[in-house]
């Protein structure tokens, strides 16, 4: 399973491609509940956000599996969906102990790193053109109770059992840099002579330039068609170049936001992880803010000296004025994050925002 942003995508899609050569390998990737080659139906049918749970659903699907993993002579398979993340009753996949010998693998990002890739997501995909900054998208998905990890583990170890549950920190030593063989290794399989071709799915999951960002998020709020908003994708892609290293969040602002979840994090490391453990927050980013002030993005942008400007005739405007009124109140930006990761109140125009523990998203208080 998941969490989301941990190269889900990659593996499923590997997975999906190669079932005929892992299931000659005795690797069984299942077909049923299949969707954009992921086990999200079967995730789904345990009641996950707007999806109403199905146990006879389930019940049918785990006869299906083991029909055909009898069928393939397989003796091990693998079900995968980050959708399980949010399963609302994990009672529902108590039958699985019944049939199989179940082993779950958890990836786990780091919050700060992680929030950052969902916003560069959020931004650039055109169903969600999030337009708002990064700040704004933490305090409108919860993610500081999203992103609770210990919690999340708890409740699988509650109905599978501790030793049954192998957390895997994506992004560190302990996971190969390519999760697919990661993966493969977990289920004792060697990773050549497979195709690793990438699909349509896998090119839209590619993250945009964390410099190009702050462009798409004024992009965001022109109301483009799909048609345009795909166009400036491609010629921000193509001409913003990518900086190593380069982060969205300041030092001290991913400091303080991954202290949040700091605590949870070593108990994982404490309690389940023996062989690798989720990192404290260490690594400095080069350079530091590198995308919040336009001068570090014209930096590197402006090389002839011309402003950047999307394709002729597109009607977008000039770049480098979209980053400037993008950078317009960053400094009352990055106070509000302060005192937001301080848990004190956001001053907004009439009202006071502040992130209040347990509930979800803005909670809204009376100016005095």
């Amino acid at each position: 399973m998941g969490t989301h942003k941990t190269g889900s995508t990659s593996i499923q899609s590997f997975m999906h491609d190669n079932c005929a050569e892992l299931a000659r390998r005795g690797l069984l990737y299942p077909r049923i509940g299949l969707e954009n080659g992921a086990h999200h139906r079967l995730a789904w049918a345990t009641g996950t956000g707007a999806h109403e749970a199905d146990a006879a659903l389930l019940d049918d699907a785990f006869s299906s599996i083991e029909r055909e993993a009898d069928r393939a002579n397989c003796s091990r398979i693998l079900v995968s969906s980050e959708e399980f993340e949010s399963t609302h009753d994990l009672h529902l996949l108590a039958p699985l102990r019944d049939r199989f010998d179940v082993r779950i693998v958890i990836y786990l990002r780091k919050q700060d790193h992680l929030l950052e890739s969902t916003y560069n997501q959020h931004v650039r995909q055109y169903d969600k053109r999030f337009d708002g900054s990064i700040y704004q998208l933490a305090l409108k998905y919860n993610f500081h109770n999203h992103f609770n990890y210990r919690r999340l583990v708890e409740r699988w170890e509650a109905e599978f059992g501790r030793d049954k549950i192998l957390v895997r920190p994506y992004g560190t030593a302990h996971v190969q840099r390519d999760v697919r063989q990661d993966v493969l290794s977990l289920v004792g399989i060697d990773g050549a002579g497979f195709r690793a071709e990438e699909r349509s799915g896998q090119r839209d999951n590619v993250s945009l330039a964390t410099p190009a960002i702050p462009y798409m998020v004024r992009i965001n709020r022109l109301g483009l068609s799909y048609s345009q908003h795909q166009e400036a994708l491609s010629e921000l892609a193509r001409r913003v170049p990518a900086i190593d290293g380069a982060r969205l969040l300041s030092h001290w602002e991913s400091s303080e936001f991954y202290k949040k979840f700091e605590r949870g994090n070593r108990l994982i490391a404490e309690s389940d992880l023996e062989r690798c453990e989720i990192p404290a927050h260490s690594e400095r980013a080069r350079g530091g803010r590198l995308v919040v002030g336009r001068r570090a993005i014209r930096r590197r942008l402006v090389v002839d000296r011309s402003p950047v400007r999307l394709a002729p005739g597109a009607g977008y405007g000039d770049l480098s004025q979209i980053a400037a009124d993008h950078d317009a109140g960053a400094a009352h930006r990055e106070a509000d994050f302060r005192r937001q990761a301080a848990g004190q109140p956001q001053e907004t125009r009439g009202r006071r925002h502040q992130f209040a523990p347990g509930q979800r998203g803005l909670v809204e208080l009376d100016q005095p």
